[in-house]
């Protein structure tokens, strides 16, 4: 089993030897992960190269490994919730509203019944998505997840839940300026 930061360094070594288009070397670091690594680095390592995937062009590459992913990311956790939201977007990118939808929302489901995390991506991108409207029959998980950021994020005002749509863009704008904030204290 692999120690965090022999994880921390095979990523390292991955993400050289992808930036490098060294495919070969990749693909031993990938495949050690795989073998010898916990359940949460798999899917992890999974998601970073498709990552890494998308960033390159290969946008069916990167599909196959964040499905591949979801397999080793528990329910409610924050890895099987960005999986699932680079998958809506993939989807997105692809032209697939349907699937995109699907995926966005099984995304908010994650966010609402699963950890402490903020579901902002999954929420605008759904948004965006539905053209700025949330469809009656998604309003009552859409506003556990506007709660539940709300909360992760320690934002004062209660959200106004009237208003869907003005509360995401309010979480998005809080999200982006405590992210701005982080950055700037680095």
């Amino acid at each position: 089993m692999l120690t965090e930061s022999e994880f921390t360094e095979i990523l390292g070594k991955l993400a050289l030897a992808l930036s490098q288009g060294d495919l070969a070397v990749a693909l031993v670091q990938r495949q050690l992960v795989i073998r010898e690594g916990t359940p949460q680095m798999r899917g992890q390592c999974l998601e970073f190269v498709g990552l890494v995937k998308e960033k390159l062009g290969d946008l069916s590459g990167a599909q196959q490994d964040w499905i591949e992913a979801l397999s080793f990311a528990e329910e409610g956790t924050f890895l099987r919730y960005n999986l699932e939201v680079d998958l809506g977007s993939a989807s997105e990118k692809s032209n697939n509203v349907d699937e995109s939808l699907a995926w966005y929302r099984d995304a908010l489901r994650t966010c609402s019944q699963g950890g402490e995390f903020s579901g902002n991506r999954a929420l605008t991108a759904f948004l965006s998505l539905n053209q700025g409207e949330i469809p009656h029959e998604d309003e009552d998980l859409v506003t556990s997840v506007i709660n539940k950021s709300w909360r992760v994020l320690g934002l004062q005002e209660s959200p106004q839940l009237e208003d869907l749509a003005a509360s995401i863009g309010i979480l998005s704008a809080s999200f982006s300026s405590q992210l701005n904030q982080i950055k700037e204290q680095r």
